[in-house]
């Protein structure tokens, strides 16, 4: 999945191919507690077994920056956008089936790729547990459309 010069690629556990997604999209969500805008991708994934585990790569081929948030200046309401000097963070989330199921900060300054392959869930030693996929939902076929809002749920600190 592409976002400006994001690539987001999903990969079975232990594997280095990636996983081929089909209806692709990407929306531009409202945070109403922030008043921010955030990209948020989306991709049907027909690949894996319900229960296997998988990996997320996230993967920025520019400096992030002004890149997303905008110049300064950029018309933005009280003149918002990228201020230097002010520490910014990147955040990601994954979602499957309208729930968050991990979700990490980084330094805004932070290295390329980045790995995610354990969800936010704990065993009963505290261990968190893979990301795992979710079964197949027939209903999803007979669906011609899909709303973000009604699936979107923000980053919570």
């Amino acid at each position: 999945m592409r976002y400006q010069d994001w690539d987001v690629l999903l990969f079975p556990q232990g594997s280095h191919v990636p996983l081929r997604e089909f209806r692709t999209a990407c929306f531009s969500q409202q945070d109403p507690r922030t008043m921010t805008t955030t990209p948020l991708l989306s991709a049907f994934v027909p690949a894996l077994s319900a229960g296997a585990p998988f990996q997320v790569s996230v993967h920025s081929w520019s400096q992030p920056g002004s890149m997303i948030l905008g110049a300064e200046g950029n018309g933005n309401v009280g003149g918002g956008g990228y201020v230097p000097g002010t520490v910014y963070q990147w955040r990601v989330k994954i979602v499957v089936d309208g729930g968050v199921v991990a979700g990490e900060k980084f330094a805004e300054e932070a290295s390329w790729p980045r790995q995610m392959d354990s969800s936010s869930a704990t065993d009963t030693e505290g261990k968190k547990l893979p990301l795992s996929f979710p079964r197949f939902h027939r209903s999803i076929l007979a669906q011609s459309h899909w709303n973000a809002k009604r699936t979107f749920v923000p980053f919570l600190p």
